[in-house]
């Protein structure tokens, strides 16, 4: 049993070692090609009132 669960252990820290660099090389290619943001509604308006005071 104690082998088993240090062979669980060390694939658990493979696994998020593992995830600490794909995690931010993922998030970066899910923001450049998937993520469009849009313009909030009357965004033109809000900044022409807002750039006058």
């Amino acid at each position: 049993m104690k082998k088993h669960n240090k062979k669980q252990t060390e694939e658990e820290n493979l696994l998020c070692k593992f995830a600490k660099v794909i995690a931010p090389q993922v998030s970066k290619f899910c923001t450049g090609t998937y993520y469009q943001p849009q313009e909030p509604n009357n965004m033109k308006e809000f900044l022409q009132k807002n750039s006058n005071s």
